[in-house]
């Protein structure tokens, strides 16, 4: 796999070719170094992930630098997934529950069926969401930014929150 005539790009697809071929010839067994990370000048960090795929072919054998960096940028991508999956799930619970908020179940009943409300109600091809999940949103952007600000998450969150009044017309 050459390794000096560009960056991680251009790497990318000897790195996959060579997963194909090991896959396609189990009989054999690839006992993979640290490419690109002598004097090519490339970290295990930049490297590692571009064998994400061999770690799941059982005749490849990765270095142990780079099944560790490789495990938690799956781990990080599952906790990620997780996290986008909650957020969207509360979000349509949000805009399903949106149109009957504050009515009561019998009224909800007698408007919707014995079911209650089953369908998003859409405006204009939209489903609505309430301010529960605009705060929600608002939380975890704060949140985000107190990570990459390094910034306490309680000062983060209320910036978050001033910014959310400020699109509800608010001012400061």
């Amino acid at each position: 796999i050459p390794t000096m005539q560009g960056g991680v790009a251009t790497i990318r697809p000897y790195v996959d070719e060579f997963i194909a071929f090991a896959t396609r010839n189990p009989e054999l067994q690839f006992l993979v170094t640290k490419i690109g990370c002598g004097i090519a000048g490339f970290r295990d960090e930049e490297i590692a992930p571009l064998f994400d795929a061999a770690l799941d072919v059982e005749n490849i054998i990765l270095p142990l630098s780079f099944v560790k960096i490789i495990v938690a940028a799956r781990s990080e991508r599952i906790v990620k997934d997780k996290i986008r999956g909650s957020l969207m799930a509360g979000a349509a619970g949000d805009a399903l529950g949106y149109e009957v908020e504050f009515i009561s179940r019998r009224a909800i009943l007698a408007r919707y069926g014995e079911r209650g409300i089953t369908r998003f109600a859409l405006h204009h091809g939209k489903a609505l969401i309430s301010d529960d999940t605009q705060m929600t949103l608002f939380t975890a952007n704060g949140l985000i930014n107190s990570c990459y600000l390094h910034v306490e998450p309680q000062n983060a969150v209320t910036q978050a929150y001033i910014e959310w009044h400020h699109t509800q017309g608010g001012k400061t």
